[in-house]
């Protein structure tokens, strides 16, 4: 195979991929994708969660997978692994209709 022909399919590949990923983005998602500000919440509190996952995991998972959940709680800790530094992180969010694409950059 020529250096002409290897070309002419690495730039098809590229295309074809270019084109996937913009009718996933701009089109697919758009027309796919749920309105979770129009859900009503299920309201727990983060003992009751862990409590019923440890129980039965399926059971729980029927109850809040893939629904709108509202976990209330307190935070006792946060924890620093030792010989790790705190660090500078910048990200932006891009919303392309029904999904979030995030850029973070950090140190």
């Amino acid at each position: 195979m020529s250096t002409k022909n290897k070309i002419i399919i690495v730039i098809a590949f590229i295309a074809a991929i270019a084109f996937s990923a913009y009718y996933y983005i701009f089109i697919y998602s758009s027309q796919n994708h749920r309105q979770v500000q129009s859900e009503t919440a299920v309201a727990i509190t983060s003992d009751s969660l862990v409590a019923k996952y440890q129980a039965d995991e399926k059971l729980a998972n029927s109850l809040y997978l893939n629904k709108a959940v509202a976990v209330t709680g307190n935070l006792l800790s946060i924890d620093k692994l030792a010989g790790y530094y705190d660090s500078l992180s910048v990200w932006v969010d891009i919303e392309t209709g029904g999904h979030v694409f995030q850029l973070r950059v950090s140190n």
